[in-house]
């Protein structure tokens, strides 16, 4: 269902490719990689709150999740600049 994802992404449907990532979070909860994805999906739609709700979850179960820590620094440069919380992130990374 991952790599279903991934070919809707890639042919830019990310509303189905988002559709079918909900259903990979509902069947296995603690699979992180959808959660990851999920963000990548919501930024390319402009959606960046969600992205932060998706990316989040995954820094509060691994707090040293590489892809979340540089997705979330990505939000901090891009969308709100918080020059202190971005060198922490950076420290985390």
């Amino acid at each position: 269902m991952l790599g279903r994802a991934k070919i809707l992404e890639k042919t830019k449907r990310y509303d189905e490719s988002l559709a079918t990532l909900s259903e990979i979070s509902v069947v296995y909860p603690n699979f992180l990689p959808v959660h990851i994805e999920k963000g990548k999906i919501h930024i390319q739609n402009g959606e960046w709150d969600a992205a932060m709700e998706s990316v989040s979850l995954v820094i509060m179960k691994d707090r040293q999740n590489v892809e979340a820590l540089r997705i979330y620094s990505f939000y901090l440069l891009a969308r709100d600049y918080d020059h202190e919380m971005l060198m922490e992130k950076f420290g985390e990374l």
